[in-house]
Protein backbone atom coordinates (compact mmCIF):
# COMPACT_ATOMS: atom_id res chain seq x y z
CA UNK A 1 0.00 0.00 0.00
CA UNK A 2 2.63 2.73 1.23
CA UNK A 3 4.83 1.55 -1.92
CA UNK A 4 1.94 1.75 -4.78
CA UNK A 5 1.18 5.63 -2.99
CA UNK A 6 4.77 6.83 -3.40
CA UNK A 7 5.62 5.16 -6.39
CA UNK A 8 2.05 7.17 -8.05
CA UNK A 9 2.78 10.57 -6.51
CA UNK A 10 6.31 10.34 -7.99
CA UNK A 11 4.24 9.72 -11.36
CA UNK A 12 1.84 12.30 -10.48
CA UNK A 13 4.26 15.34 -10.06
CA UNK A 14 6.35 13.60 -13.01
CA UNK A 15 3.24 14.19 -14.95
CA UNK A 16 1.43 17.37 -13.72
CA UNK A 17 3.93 18.84 -11.49
CA UNK A 18 3.26 21.13 -8.28
CA UNK A 19 -0.04 22.63 -8.67
CA UNK A 20 1.28 26.19 -6.94
CA UNK A 21 -2.47 28.09 -7.65
CA UNK A 22 -5.93 25.97 -6.74
CA UNK A 23 -3.71 23.20 -5.56
CA UNK A 24 -6.62 21.77 -3.65
CA UNK A 25 -8.69 21.38 -7.09
CA UNK A 26 -5.83 20.55 -9.04
CA UNK A 27 -4.72 17.66 -6.88
CA UNK A 28 -8.70 16.78 -6.80
CA UNK A 29 -8.79 16.34 -10.57
CA UNK A 30 -5.47 15.04 -11.32
CA UNK A 31 -3.24 13.47 -9.03
CA UNK A 32 -4.26 9.77 -8.14
CA UNK A 33 -2.49 9.83 -4.97
CA UNK A 34 -4.88 11.78 -3.16
CA UNK A 35 -7.98 10.40 -4.76
CA UNK A 36 -6.91 6.79 -3.35
CA UNK A 37 -4.12 7.34 -0.39
CA UNK A 38 -4.83 4.05 1.47
CA UNK A 39 -6.00 3.62 5.03
CA UNK A 40 -3.51 5.60 6.97
CA UNK A 41 -2.39 9.10 5.82
CA UNK A 42 1.01 9.22 4.30
CA UNK A 43 3.71 12.28 3.13
CA UNK A 44 4.23 12.57 -0.24
CA UNK A 45 7.57 14.32 0.34
CA UNK A 46 9.87 11.28 -0.40
CA UNK A 47 8.01 11.65 -3.67
CA UNK A 48 8.16 14.99 -4.19
CA UNK A 49 11.91 14.75 -3.80
CA UNK A 50 12.49 11.61 -5.87
CA UNK A 51 10.30 13.59 -8.81
CA UNK A 52 13.24 16.32 -8.48
CA UNK A 53 15.83 13.90 -8.77
CA UNK A 54 14.04 11.67 -11.89
CA UNK A 55 12.71 15.38 -14.09
CA UNK A 56 16.19 16.12 -15.56
CA UNK A 57 16.04 12.46 -17.24
CA UNK A 58 12.44 11.65 -17.58
CA UNK A 59 12.25 13.59 -20.87
CA UNK A 60 14.72 11.41 -22.82
CA UNK A 61 12.37 8.19 -21.49
CA UNK A 62 10.00 6.92 -24.17
CA UNK A 63 7.62 5.21 -21.50
CA UNK A 64 6.14 5.07 -18.49
CA UNK A 65 8.00 2.13 -17.37
CA UNK A 66 11.37 3.68 -17.76
CA UNK A 67 10.51 6.62 -16.00
CA UNK A 68 9.41 3.88 -12.66
CA UNK A 69 12.27 2.39 -13.58
CA UNK A 70 14.88 5.51 -13.57
CA UNK A 71 12.88 6.66 -10.43
CA UNK A 72 13.51 3.46 -8.45
CA UNK A 73 17.12 3.59 -10.13
CA UNK A 74 17.16 6.83 -8.67
CA UNK A 75 16.44 5.87 -4.99
CA UNK A 76 17.96 2.80 -5.10
CA UNK A 77 21.36 4.73 -5.93
CA UNK A 78 20.59 7.10 -3.16
CA UNK A 79 20.69 4.25 -0.58
CA UNK A 80 23.75 2.87 -1.98
CA UNK A 81 25.62 5.36 -2.19
CA UNK A 82 24.55 6.08 2.10
CA UNK A 83 25.99 3.10 2.68
CA UNK A 84 29.04 3.40 1.22
CA UNK A 85 29.36 6.77 3.64
CA UNK A 86 29.05 4.57 6.26
CA UNK A 87 31.49 2.10 5.00
CA UNK A 88 34.01 5.03 4.37
CA UNK A 89 32.92 5.97 8.15
CA UNK A 90 33.84 2.12 9.32
CA UNK A 91 37.08 2.59 7.76
CA UNK A 92 37.91 5.66 9.55
CA UNK A 93 36.50 4.41 12.42
CA UNK A 94 37.28 1.07 13.35
CA UNK A 95 40.02 0.26 10.37
CA UNK A 96 39.85 -1.44 6.36
CA UNK A 97 39.12 -4.58 8.15
CA UNK A 98 36.40 -3.76 10.01
CA UNK A 99 34.92 -1.86 6.42
CA UNK A 100 35.36 -5.03 5.03
CA UNK A 101 33.26 -7.03 6.78
CA UNK A 102 30.61 -4.40 7.06
CA UNK A 103 29.99 -4.43 3.04
CA UNK A 104 30.45 -8.48 3.16
CA UNK A 105 27.73 -8.21 5.83
CA UNK A 106 25.67 -5.79 3.90
CA UNK A 107 25.82 -7.78 0.30
CA UNK A 108 24.87 -11.24 2.64
CA UNK A 109 21.21 -9.40 3.60
CA UNK A 110 18.64 -9.83 1.08
CA UNK A 111 16.18 -7.62 2.59
CA UNK A 112 18.19 -4.89 2.11
CA UNK A 113 19.51 -5.78 -1.50
CA UNK A 114 15.40 -5.82 -2.09
CA UNK A 115 14.10 -3.03 -0.62
CA UNK A 116 16.34 -0.37 -1.51
CA UNK A 117 14.82 0.67 -4.86
CA UNK A 118 11.60 0.16 -3.55
CA UNK A 119 9.06 3.31 -2.92
CA UNK A 120 8.72 3.16 0.61
CA UNK A 121 8.87 5.28 3.50
CA UNK A 122 11.37 2.95 4.98
CA UNK A 123 13.66 3.85 2.10
CA UNK A 124 13.30 7.65 2.36
CA UNK A 125 14.07 7.05 5.46
CA UNK A 126 17.26 4.95 5.22
CA UNK A 127 18.80 7.31 3.26
CA UNK A 128 18.79 10.15 6.05
CA UNK A 129 19.03 7.39 8.54
CA UNK A 130 22.50 5.99 7.70
CA UNK A 131 24.10 9.41 6.48
CA UNK A 132 23.01 10.23 9.80
CA UNK A 133 24.58 7.06 11.22
CA UNK A 134 27.58 8.16 9.32
CA UNK A 135 27.83 11.49 10.66
CA UNK A 136 27.61 9.96 14.63
CA UNK A 137 30.21 7.05 13.63
CA UNK A 138 32.50 10.11 12.59
CA UNK A 139 31.97 12.56 15.42
CA UNK A 140 32.40 9.37 18.02
CA UNK A 141 35.94 8.04 16.25
CA UNK A 142 37.60 11.58 15.38
CA UNK A 143 38.62 14.07 18.13
CA UNK A 144 35.10 14.43 19.85
CA UNK A 145 35.40 17.95 21.05
CA UNK A 146 36.60 19.68 17.78
CA UNK A 147 34.11 21.98 16.10
CA UNK A 148 33.59 19.53 13.71
CA UNK A 149 32.47 16.68 15.46
CA UNK A 150 30.12 18.88 16.98
CA UNK A 151 28.84 19.42 13.43
CA UNK A 152 28.65 15.80 12.52
CA UNK A 153 26.57 15.69 15.66
CA UNK A 154 24.05 18.64 14.83
CA UNK A 155 23.57 17.10 11.86
CA UNK A 156 23.13 13.82 12.61
CA UNK A 157 20.14 14.98 14.92
CA UNK A 158 19.11 17.21 12.38
CA UNK A 159 18.68 13.93 9.67
CA UNK A 160 16.61 12.12 11.98
CA UNK A 161 14.45 14.29 13.55
CA UNK A 162 13.58 14.85 9.93
CA UNK A 163 13.30 11.48 9.14
CA UNK A 164 11.25 10.45 12.06
CA UNK A 165 8.50 13.64 11.64
CA UNK A 166 8.38 12.80 8.28
CA UNK A 167 8.49 9.86 6.93
CA UNK A 168 9.03 6.82 10.17
CA UNK A 169 7.89 8.21 13.85
CA UNK A 170 10.14 5.15 15.44
CA UNK A 171 12.83 6.77 14.53
CA UNK A 172 12.31 9.36 17.24
CA UNK A 173 13.10 6.34 19.67
CA UNK A 174 16.69 6.61 18.16
CA UNK A 175 16.93 10.41 18.21
CA UNK A 176 16.23 10.15 22.13
CA UNK A 177 18.84 7.52 23.05
CA UNK A 178 21.23 9.00 20.72
CA UNK A 179 20.42 12.64 22.68
CA UNK A 180 20.78 11.10 25.98
CA UNK A 181 24.48 9.78 24.89
CA UNK A 182 25.15 13.04 23.68
CA UNK A 183 23.87 14.79 26.71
Amino acid sequence: MEESFNIQATHDILNYGVPWANATSAIADKFDHATFPGSVPRTFAGALVLAGATTPFASSLHSPDQVQILARAILGLANALALLSLRSAVDTAYGKIAGRWFVLFQASQFHIMFYTSRTLPNMFAFVATTVALRSLVLAKAVASKSARSQKRRRLALYLLTIAGVVFRSEIAILLAMETLVLL
